[in-house]
């Protein structure tokens, strides 16, 4: 995992897979931050654990870019109900 910290804003870029390592290193790192970008161009996988910590840093008022993830997030976050949290037309930016 790649990642830069600049003023209050988290960028990070994955290498591999959203999932619990990566995921509690991510809320770790975003600590301070106003804004997280996440790059999951690399990700197949975005686990229960890291919808958990999206869920936990927009809750805290954190404004959060998921830069092109897996298909299969969208459709895990409407399976689980969180749709209305994890507003997938402002959390996500496919480039």
């Amino acid at each position: 995992m790649d990642y830069e910290i600049k003023q209050r804003e988290l960028r990070v870029r994955l290498i591999r897979d959203f999932n619990l390592l990566t995921a509690r290193r991510v809320e770790r790192l975003a600590g301070e931050a106003d804004t997280v970008d996440i790059d999951l161009t690399r990700s197949k996988i975005v686990d229960s654990v890291a919808i958990v910590t999206l869920h936990r840093l927009v809750s805290s008022g954190k404004k959060v870019t998921l830069v092109n993830p897996p298909k299969i997030f969208g459709e895990a976050v409407r399976v689980l109900g969180l749709d209305d949290v994890l507003k997938l037309d402002e959390l996500v930016e496919n480039k």
